[in-house]
């Protein structure tokens, strides 16, 4: 059954401690004669073979360690170890492929404009590679570099430090192509030609630091920016024109809906002045009505003037004419006093006449008056705040009825006092005066 392996287990690889190559500890011999270092530290190292687990490197415990067998830098020997792999299988290759190269191209009218591809992905031709050339500049020493037919191609590793700027500027000056490979994710053990490979087409991984332009990329460059600062000036000139309309189009809408709150407003305010109107009106038809009350009521103590002494001979004559035309008829009718209820008749007939007639007559009064006096008197009531009531109302003001009840009743009492001859009417002698007869004489 296999032992859990501890933290120092993991170190498989070491460094030469004479050629300072990279070795495997599958590829060394067991024991201190591995002739190793530690990758992170420095120390020394023993290959450890075991049978039923990996193979491993741990430390060295001498006199001079205190009996600690750790490793004081793990995180350099790791990035080590992932530096001079990741070396190793760039060496080997003879072509790969790498990202586009698109170029920035800045803004222009606030718009940014489109990166210019320089080149597209493709395979490059490699040869001669090496590492660490320092023949290459004093200022730098590269990772790796190879020979191509567009001229030197260097890839530096990148595992926790990026290249800074002033590297970035330095390779742009001296006209190296360059790219930086992450590997900062990779695992010792799957550092290899296919995840390296892979690596390097993809963008995530393989970014460009420095592509030297030739004059015919930069012609093409400034093609490239003529056009799009064309494309933007066409983009801004549509952007105008859509936010001019979108302007008009806001004003139409806000101007239709201020005409809508207007036709709103003047609606609200025709049927308010309609309604007011309506009101006005009911209210005028309850004051004609109450005026009309009030002629009926103060003319009930007058009557028609007596008619003629001409007209009531004829009544007269006639009915004493009729009653004998039809004693003679009827002779034997006598008895039943046919004549008497005759008379009866006549005097109904008589009753009713000069009641018909009064009332016409108060009603063309107050027709007349209200011709005559309606635009003052209503005007007041309105005034009062009266609402059409004739008798008053708790918690409302009552002033227009008083007005009503009293003011009004006198003026019309003086106003039928002032046109009775014109209506033919006479102040009766008494309450109890019965307008029954033809003046109190006999037929």
């Amino acid at each position: 059954m296999a032992v859990r392996r501890s933290a120092d287990n993991e170190l498989r690889y070491g460094i030469d401690a004479h050629s300072g190559e990279l070795r495997a500890v599958k590829d060394v011999p067991n024991g201190k004669a591995c002739d190793c270092k530690c990758p992170g530290c420095g120390r020394s190292l023993v290959a450890c073979h075991p049978e039923n687990i990996k193979p491993y490197f741990r430390h060295y415990v001498g006199s001079d360690t205190d009996g600690n067998s750790e490793c004081t830098n793990p995180k350099g020997a790791r990035e080590t170890i992932i530096h001079l792999l990741t070396k190793a299988v760039l060496l080997k290759l003879t072509s790969f492929y790498l990202p586009e190269k698109l170029v920035g191209v800045g803004e222009y009218r606030g718009h940014l404009i489109k990166d210019f591809e320089v080149q597209p992905s493709e395979e490059w031709m490699v040869t001669n590679g090496r590492e660490e050339d320092r023949s290459i500049h004093s200022r730098f020493v590269p990772d790796v570099i190879f020979d191509t037919p567009k001229g030197p191609l260097i890839i530096e590793v990148l595992y926790s430090h990026k290249v800074d700027d002033g590297k970035r500027l330095l390779l742009s000056e001296l006209g190296f192509y360059a790219v930086e490979l992450d590997v900062s994710k990779l695992h010792p053990d799957e550092v290899g030609l296919t995840p390296i490979t892979q690596r390097l087409y993809d963008p995530r991984y393989c970014t460009w630091i420095s592509y030297p332009l030739s004059r015919h990329d930069q012609a093409n460059l400034e093609a490239w920016r003529v056009n799009e600062t064309k494309r933007i000036d066409e983009l801004a000139f549509q952007e105008q024109k859509e936010k001019e309309r979108q302007e008009c189009q806001q004003k139409a809408i806000e101007q239709s809906r201020l005409e809508l709150i207007e036709q709103a407003k003047i609606l609200k305010e025709r049927r308010r002045r309609q309604q007011k109107a309506e009101d006005r009106a009911a209210l005028q038809d309850d004051y004609k009505e109450i005026i009309k009350r009030y002629f009926k009521s103060a003319g009930a103590i007058y009557d028609l003037k007596p008619i003629g002494a001409s007209e009531q001979n004829n009544i007269k004559v006639a009915l004493r004419v009729l009653c004998s035309e039809l004693d003679n008829a009827f002779p034997d009718g006598a008895p039943l006093d046919l004549g008497q209820r005759l008379r009866n008749e006549v005097k109904r007939q008589v009753k009713e006449r000069k009641a018909f007639i009064k009332n016409t007559r108060l009603e063309s009064a107050a027709s007349l008056y209200i011709f005559e006096n309606m635009d003052q008197e209503f005007a007041e009531l309105v005034a009062l705040d009266w609402r059409g009531d004739t008798i008053e109302v708790p918690g409302r003001s009552n002033d227009g009825v008083a007005y009503l009840n009293q003011k009004i009743p006198e003026k019309i009492k003086k106003f039928l006092q002032g046109h009775v001859d014109q209506l033919g009417l006479v102040k009766a002698r008494s309450d109890n005066w019965p307008y029954k007869t033809l003046n109190r004489t006999p037929l």
